[in-house]
């Protein structure tokens, strides 16, 4: 040995640029997360498929998985499928694609928002493309819930208003229990009204029990069973979990499998005229 050669390479700023673009990338995935927004970008001549963290945790597909175009198509809800295909491919056109769709991840269903431009070469060909994933399930929910309490207000306001100047209130009242029952779902309707003569309940129509039932309650007392007691006292009466409350007033329903009932009394000038109850 005759000597030694010794080099140095000073990569501080290697290290140092390495450092901060590994900080960009996390900050920009808590960003993503925060926001709920993930991105993605395309490369067609590879049919390849880069995703965020964010975009993944969106889509319920763990980071790591293989990704094309066909793979994203599968997770759309299949309602949405054609119509998802039909607007990408409008994309490939040169058309804005700027879209809202629902997602099937697992038993879930999420709304999504999408906004993709695309990358094209000089002479027209599709070279990739770069998008955004929006979660707004949220705000699709508030959507929702908002248009369904508007239908359910403008249902019982138009009941209201037909029952207060109906001639024939008792025809009213059924046209309103069948829209009540396709609105809210209901399986079993009751309608009893006040019988002077009698001073008892007379069942004027129900739905969701046999005809045979329906003529052994045709006449019910004041203070028996929800009914009887909503009409006696005039106030609404909500059971909730029927089947695991034990409660003597709500024994009749229970005996026909409702576990949810809810009761009205029907007001004319402060005086009762019978009930209106729907159950599930």
């Amino acid at each position: 040995i005759i000597g030694t050669v010794t080099v140095w390479h000073d990569i501080t700023e290697r290290v140092q640029a390495e450092k901060a673009l590994r900080e960009s990338r996390e900050d920009l995935n808590r960003a993503q997360a925060v926001a709920q927004v993930g991105s993605w970008r395309l490369n067609v001549q590879r049919n390849e498929l880069l995703w965020s963290e964010e975009n993944h945790r969106i889509f319920g597909i763990p980071a790591g998985t293989p990704m094309t175009y066909e793979t994203f198509l599968s997770t759309v809800h299949p309602d949405d499928r054609e119509y998802v295909h039909e607007k990408w491919s409008a994309g490939l056109r040169g058309e804005p694609y700027d879209i809202e769709h629902r997602l099937v991840v697992g038993d879930t269903v999420k709304w999504v928002r999408e906004k993709a431009e695309l990358e094209f070469d000089h002479s027209g060909k599709l070279l990739g493309g770069f998008g955004t994933t929006q979660d707004i399930t949220r705000r699709k929910r508030t959507e929702q819930d908002l248009i369904e309490s508007e239908a359910r207000f403008r249902l019982l306001s138009e009941s209201a208003d037909r029952l207060l100047s109906s001639p024939d209130p008792r025809t009213v009242v059924h046209e309103l229990c069948r829209k009540v029952m396709d609105h809210l779902d209901c399986q079993a309707f009751f309608n009893f009204l006040a019988d002077e003569q009698t001073g008892r309940l007379h069942l004027e129509a129900s739905t969701g029990i046999p005809e045979e039932e329906a003529r052994r309650i045709e006449w019910l007392d004041y203070g028996v069973a929800v009914c009887g007691c909503a009409a006696r006292d005039g106030v609404r009466i909500v059971a909730e979990d029927i089947r695991h409350v034990s409660d003597a007033r709500t024994d009749l329903v229970k005996s026909y499998g409702i576990e949810a009932y809810a009761c009205h009394p029907l007001m004319a000038e402060d005086r009762v005229i019978g009930t209106l109850s729907f159950g599930t």
